[in-house]
């Protein structure tokens, strides 16, 4: 059984879709880190002012926000889609910090730096 490589951002958005969490969002990746897992929702057609501090309707743009769910210990990982569920759940749509894109290709360069993000596949966990 594999797990999330540290890291890297997975594209898990047909799990998501498939477990009817998420439904408003364009995508979402989740990203293991050393105490965290991050969360990232993508909206199409979003955009957040950050002078305003407000959400607005733009066409073409994708905004991303992330969040950080709090691991158990510092060695935890997902190997099981019951784990991924979990974490999900935990989301409770705050934001530790967004960004705005203009393309999908420049919200998977900001969130991994242009290596590319691979799609979870449930087989793997």
């Amino acid at each position: 059984m594999e797990t999330l490589e540290f890291a890297k951002y997975y594209d898990i958005t047909e799990f998501a879709k498939e477990h009817n969490f998420y439904d408003e969002f364009e995508k979402i990746f989740i990203c293991s880190d050393v105490w965290d897992f991050w969360i990232a929702r993508v909206t199409k057609d979003m955009y957040f002012d950050e002078h305003k501090g407000e959400y607005k309707d733009d066409e073409g743009s994708y905004l991303i926000e992330r969040n950080k769910i709090p691991k158990e210990s510092k060695g935890q990982t997902i190997g099981s889609t019951e784990e991924l569920a979990k974490v999900i759940e935990e989301d409770d749509l705050s934001n530790w910090d967004m960004k705005n894109a203009h393309s999908m290709d420049e919200v998977i360069e900001i969130l991994d730096g242009g290596y590319g993000i691979e799609t979870l596949e449930l087989s793997e966990i």
